[in-house]
């Protein structure tokens, strides 16, 4: 028969219930936290999973987080834009209003006011700030002001043409800013202007020149300007004795007829003559293309509107170059518009993309959520059965414990 020494039993079963107890603390850490483990020691394989995925699930909570500021940003811009159109809109009402309209000083002045409130104004939509104070339409240099006013008097752009970028995915990038070039390089209404052919003098009263019809002479205009072009082009004009001879920067000659005021058209020009003898002549000067802001466009228009309509003053303008500056004040914010349409509908590609973005991110994190809870996350009911199972056995075992150990040969003497 073997004997077991009390020490040595005494020890296994102490051994024996301080196991029981740890088992009792990890399911009852299990059970009040609600995870499977708590340390790479308790499950190696399954920490480094939850690690993995723990990682993951931080990287699509920034890409939510960029998504929500990207969110913003491409509606601050929206609507920007969209009431800087409207405002155009409106400036575009007062200019045709002033065109053919019999308006006195004071008339025009008031179009004049009205037109540099919508100036100013859209000087504040194109400065629009973030809530983090950068601009957004200075491309990458958000701290620089976007349109300013030089020494001149000219505004001008202090951005560059960088687009400010989000990371929306691990695949996809955002753009969440557009440069100031959407305002400002947009082509100005081509140009033409009266000057002298040589050393000759211009006929007095001085030649006008305005546009008959824009779309006809801008056609015409761009064969003599190809791309890089910087000089500008001439046409001469020159008195004959039945008419007119107008010649082209090509040298092509045409005899042109005027009417009985004295207006000739040519290529979509209203060129207004004086009374000119034979052989007199002058220049029309044709501007290479450029680009500029809106603001400048409607400050010479403003300029123009507040000269007076006396031939008297020395401020007097011309009822055929006022014509001319609102014409062309008109085709410069046509262009303007449809730069901002086309940059409107850049927007509204990258927020369709962004919603699509936003919504597979959410489902993707969804997804790791769930599958870092199958691998940390307990089962509430097979915790609680475990939990009743080991607190039943340590009970018995302590209560065997405490049966085993009490006993001794003074047990049996009655």
């Amino acid at each position: 028969m073997t004997r077991i020494a009390t020490t040595t039993s005494y020890h296994k079963s102490t051994r024996y219930i301080q196991d029981l107890n740890s088992r009792m603390d990890r399911v009852s850490d299990s059970y009040n936290t609600g995870l499977k483990f708590r340390s790479a020691g308790d499950a190696p394989a399954d920490f480094a999973a939850t690690m993995r995925l723990e990682k993951e699930i931080s990287m699509y909570e920034q890409y939510t987080v960029n998504s929500g500021y990207a969110v913003d940003s491409l509606n601050l811009e929206e609507t920007s834009l969209s009431a800087a159109h409207d405002r155009l809109d409106r400036a575009q009402v007062l200019i045709s209003s002033a065109i053919n309209a019999s308006y006195s000083d004071t008339e025009f002045a008031a179009v004049a006011e009205e037109l540099e409130e919508i100036r100013d104004y859209l000087q504040g939509l194109m400065n629009t700030r973030t809530a983090e104070g950068e601009y957004i339409f200075s491309g990458s240099l958000g701290r620089n002001e976007a349109f300013s006013l030089d020494g001149s008097g000219r505004y001008v752009y202090n951005g560059d043409q960088g687009q400010r970028m989000i990371n929306a995915s691990s695949s996809v990038s955002i753009a969440v800013s557009d440069p100031g070039t959407i305002f400002e390089d947009v082509p100005t209404a081509r140009n033409a202007y009266i000057t002298q052919n040589g050393t000759n003098p211009l006929p007095s009263p001085e030649p006008h020149v305005s546009y008959d019809n824009y779309d006809v002479f801008s056609a015409w205009y761009e064969q003599f300007f190809p791309a890089g072009s910087t000089a500008d082009q001439f046409i001469s004009v020159q008195r004959t004795a039945t008419g007119f001879t107008v010649t082209d920067p090509s040298g092509a000659a045409t005899q042109v007829t005027p009417s009985d005021d004295g207006t000739l058209v040519y290529h979509g020009l209203k060129i207004v003559t004086s009374e000119m003898t034979a052989g007199a002549s002058f220049l029309v000067g044709m501007e290479s293309p450029a680009n500029d802001n809106v603001l400048n466009a409607l400050t010479d228009v403003i300029s123009v509107l507040r000269g007076s309509t006396n031939p008297a003053d020395a401020n007097y303008v011309s009822p055929v170059d006022r014509e001319y500056a609102l014409a062309k004040a008109e085709i410069n914010i046509t262009n303007t518009q449809s730069s901002i349409n086309t940059t409107l509908g850049a927007i509204g590609g990258r927020q369709n993309i962004l919603d699509t973005v936003i919504d597979s991110n959410q489902a993707i994190g969804d997804v790791k959520k769930d599958a870092k809870s199958t691998i940390s996350e307990a089962d509430l009911y097979e915790t609680t059965s475990d939990l009743a199972k080991v607190q039943s056995i340590l009970q018995m075992s302590m209560k065997s414990f405490n049966y085993v150990t009490g006993t001794s040969l003074f047990d049996y003497i009655s």
